[in-house]
């Protein structure tokens, strides 16, 4: 279109002359396969939301596509990276609410936000002490039958069995979490807040008397993460994720390319890998065989049947915005729903609030659904309970927020590069760059000014011929 060479001016001359094929290496093919290859997997898994999406927004007026598959102008990229930002962090915000979080802390830690730094911390204790022994007798299943005969009679029969005497010792395993948002570094009980926090024992029996875990193991885990972006996201009053990206700065150059967007980059990156720690330790605790053993089904503790709500979609034709809704719209325990971007009653190609909103409340049912499951699968009681795999569930689950929505960036960059070569024609190098500015400069210059090559003979004398030369080659690096 023509706002995209508005916005990336390419000389006609440039695309005139790099027109044609350019060399690869193996390593570039490569990659290049690897880099189509996770996109078609996107889209694959973005056609697939999209019959769920159109479910969901049955009697919706809007028909969402993929944006790959709508016209649009560029500016419309920059709505749909802020669109899929803001249904991300209002899906984390509502996780963290589905975690213990309420909404009158959640704006105390908004005031934290504006003059200082505020972290979630997931510190965990773990003791093992020794409770009992215990000897018990347990017969050996092999019976032995000797017989004493007389005169090839079978005169009288004995029966023995062999006995063994077991000695077991029990011991008790102690587990005691808690999660909490810190502002700074927490020195003071003023800074903290505790979200949620939970103790349980179980028995573990061993044949030695050796225990079977560390005495005491403080912390068994410390993880912490700065979150200090989500919070100031969210519009204060309204309980609405505002992300927008400042077009009118010098450090933006793309939709994905700004400073706003390296900071969300920043933050997603960060809770993702802090998610991924605390879900795999809460896991390791489904693995700690109790005394009275139970079988558990650890395959609900993936969120596959819970819908991510942040999706790259534009619709047909632009709509008029409506009003977005409130988060009672969502969930009882929602903390965020989206805002209308640009005031009501603004034509966009963007998926309306109201319908994102929408989405996030699917989000919230089938996460409900799954949780559900969960509590009829997992015990009430013990240190890897229905809690806990709650837990993991919902932390797992934010994580594929947070891979979703750089999947979403990557896929409008992705986009917007697609858009620029076929425009050219090919994809431009530093070799293709190099051959426009010899190709420039011999029309900057007249002939008697032109840079020429460095290259001279050198003879011992006029008179005498060039024994070799002396040259400076240039060498383009890159293809």
């Amino acid at each position: 279109s023509s706002d995209l060479f508005r916005a990336i001016a390419i000389p006609a001359a440039l695309a005139h002359q790099l027109r044609g094929p350019h060399p690869c290496t193996w390593k570039e093919v490569v990659e290049d396969m690897a880099e189509s290859f996770a996109s078609q997997q996107f889209e694959s898994k973005l056609r697939r939301a999209l019959d769920r999406v159109r479910v969901v927004l049955d009697n919706a007026k809007t028909q969402p596509q993929l944006a790959s598959e709508v016209h649009h102008r560029y500016d419309d990229k920059y709505l749909l990276v802020e669109g899929v930002t803001n249904a991300a962090a209002a899906s984390q915000l509502n996780c963290l609410g589905a975690l213990g979080l309420r909404q009158e802390q959640l704006a105390r830690i908004q005031e934290w936000a504006q003059t200082s730094s505020v972290s979630l911390r997931f510190k965990s204790e773990e003791r093992c002490t020794f409770l009992r022994e215990e000897t018990r007798e347990e017969e050996s299943p092999t019976k032995r039958v000797n017989e004493v005969s007389f005169g090839g009679q079978v005169a009288a029969a004995f029966t023995s069995k062999v006995v063994n005497t077991i000695t077991e010792y029990f011991w008790k395993f102690e587990v005691r979490y808690e999660l909490t948002a810190v502002r700074g570094v927490g020195a003071e009980a003023a800074d903290q807040i505790q979200i949620l926090s939970r103790s349980d024992s179980i028995e573990l029996k061993t044949s030695a008397k050796s225990s079977p875990r560390p005495e005491v193991k403080a912390p068994a885990i410390l993880q912490e993460v700065n979150i200090s972006w989500l919070p100031k996201v969210v519009r204060a009053g309204v309980a609405a994720a505002g992300f927008t990206v400042d077009r009118s700065s010098k450090s933006c150059k793309t939709p994905r390319r700004n400073a706003e967007v390296d900071a969300a980059f920043k933050h997603f990156t960060s809770l993702a890998r802090w998610m991924e720690a605390v879900a795999s330790y809460l896991t390791n605790l489904f693995h700690v065989r109790p005394a009275a053993e139970r079988t558990l089904d650890l395959s609900v503790l993936t969120p596959q049947t819970v819908f991510v709500p942040v999706l790259p979609l534009l619709t047909e034709g632009a709509t008029e915005t409506t009003p977005a809704g409130t988060i009672a719209d969502i969930a009882p325990d929602a903390l965020a729903c989206i805002a209308t971007p640009g005031g009501e009653g603004v034509e966009s190609l963007q998926l309306p609030s109201s319908d994102a909103n929408r989405l996030l409340s699917e989000e919230a049912r089938t996460l409900a659904e799954r949780r559900t499951s969960i509590t009829t699968a997992f015990p009430g009681s013990g240190i890897a309970t229905a809690s806990e795999a709650e837990l993991v569930m919902i932390m797992r689950h934010c994580r594929e927020v947070c891979d979703q929505w750089g999947e979403a960036l990557e896929y409008v960059e992705n986009l917007l590069r697609q858009q620029l070569v076929a425009a050219i024609g090919k994809e431009v190098t530093p070799a293709d760059f190099a051959a426009y500015m010899r190709f420039h400069n011999r029309k900057l210059f007249k002939e008697c000014f032109a840079p020429t090559p460095f290259c001279f003979a050198v003879r011992r004398s006029d008179s005498h011929g060039p024994e070799g030369t002396v040259s400076i080659e240039e060498e383009t690096v890159g293809t």
